[in-house]
Protein backbone atom coordinates (compact mmCIF):
# COMPACT_ATOMS: atom_id res chain seq x y z
CA UNK A 1 0.00 0.00 0.00
CA UNK A 2 1.21 3.46 -0.86
CA UNK A 3 1.45 5.08 2.59
CA UNK A 4 1.76 8.58 1.17
CA UNK A 5 -1.50 8.21 -0.79
CA UNK A 6 -3.16 6.62 2.26
CA UNK A 7 -2.19 9.61 4.40
CA UNK A 8 -3.15 12.18 1.74
CA UNK A 9 -6.63 10.69 1.51
CA UNK A 10 -6.93 10.50 5.31
CA UNK A 11 -6.03 14.19 5.59
CA UNK A 12 -8.60 15.14 2.95
CA UNK A 13 -11.28 13.03 4.66
CA UNK A 14 -10.50 14.58 8.05
CA UNK A 15 -10.62 18.13 6.67
CA UNK A 16 -13.83 17.44 4.76
CA UNK A 17 -15.46 15.88 7.83
CA UNK A 18 -14.64 18.89 9.99
CA UNK A 19 -15.82 21.35 7.31
CA UNK A 20 -19.12 19.54 6.86
CA UNK A 21 -19.69 19.35 10.61
CA UNK A 22 -19.31 23.14 10.82
CA UNK A 23 -21.67 23.68 7.90
CA UNK A 24 -24.47 21.72 9.56
CA UNK A 25 -23.82 23.23 12.98
CA UNK A 26 -22.48 20.08 14.59
CA UNK A 27 -19.63 20.52 17.05
CA UNK A 28 -17.05 17.77 16.87
CA UNK A 29 -14.77 16.96 19.80
CA UNK A 30 -12.30 19.72 20.62
CA UNK A 31 -9.42 17.25 20.25
CA UNK A 32 -10.51 16.61 16.64
CA UNK A 33 -10.74 20.25 15.59
CA UNK A 34 -7.06 20.28 14.71
CA UNK A 35 -4.87 19.47 11.74
CA UNK A 36 -4.56 15.76 10.93
CA UNK A 37 -1.00 15.58 12.28
CA UNK A 38 -2.26 16.80 15.67
CA UNK A 39 -5.19 14.39 15.99
CA UNK A 40 -5.22 11.86 18.82
CA UNK A 41 -3.61 8.60 17.66
CA UNK A 42 -6.88 6.62 17.67
CA UNK A 43 -8.57 9.24 15.46
CA UNK A 44 -5.63 9.11 13.04
CA UNK A 45 -5.86 5.32 12.94
CA UNK A 46 -9.57 5.50 12.05
CA UNK A 47 -8.99 8.02 9.25
CA UNK A 48 -6.06 6.01 7.87
CA UNK A 49 -8.19 2.84 7.94
CA UNK A 50 -11.00 4.72 6.19
CA UNK A 51 -8.61 5.88 3.47
CA UNK A 52 -7.42 2.28 3.06
CA UNK A 53 -11.05 1.29 2.53
CA UNK A 54 -11.45 4.01 -0.10
CA UNK A 55 -8.34 2.80 -1.92
CA UNK A 56 -8.90 -0.95 -1.64
CA UNK A 57 -12.66 -1.31 -1.75
CA UNK A 58 -13.67 1.63 -3.93
CA UNK A 59 -10.84 2.84 -6.15
CA UNK A 60 -9.59 -0.68 -6.87
CA UNK A 61 -13.07 -2.14 -7.29
CA UNK A 62 -13.80 -2.32 -11.02
CA UNK A 63 -17.53 -3.01 -10.52
CA UNK A 64 -17.91 0.01 -8.23
CA UNK A 65 -15.98 2.26 -10.61
CA UNK A 66 -18.13 1.07 -13.51
CA UNK A 67 -21.28 1.90 -11.53
CA UNK A 68 -19.96 5.42 -10.83
CA UNK A 69 -19.05 5.85 -14.48
CA UNK A 70 -22.40 4.61 -15.78
CA UNK A 71 -24.53 6.61 -13.36
CA UNK A 72 -22.67 9.89 -13.96
CA UNK A 73 -22.07 9.79 -17.73
CA UNK A 74 -18.33 9.71 -17.16
CA UNK A 75 -15.96 8.24 -19.69
CA UNK A 76 -13.01 6.66 -17.94
CA UNK A 77 -10.20 4.41 -18.97
CA UNK A 78 -8.01 2.89 -16.30
CA UNK A 79 -5.60 0.07 -15.69
CA UNK A 80 -5.23 -1.94 -12.51
CA UNK A 81 -2.59 -4.58 -11.95
CA UNK A 82 -3.66 -7.18 -9.39
CA UNK A 83 -4.63 -5.52 -6.11
CA UNK A 84 -2.41 -2.50 -6.64
CA UNK A 85 -3.85 1.00 -7.04
CA UNK A 86 -4.98 2.28 -10.41
CA UNK A 87 -1.86 2.70 -12.52
CA UNK A 88 -3.27 4.79 -15.38
CA UNK A 89 -6.42 6.92 -15.33
CA UNK A 90 -8.11 9.12 -17.91
CA UNK A 91 -11.41 10.83 -17.07
CA UNK A 92 -13.80 12.73 -19.37
CA UNK A 93 -17.03 14.09 -17.87
CA UNK A 94 -19.87 14.54 -20.35
CA UNK A 95 -22.04 17.54 -19.52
Amino acid sequence: MNNKLREEIAIKLHNFYEEQAKKVGWKTQDSCQVEFKDLPDKNKEVMLATSEFVINDLLNNKAFLQHVIDSNKIQVSYEVEGHSPVTKLKVVIDE
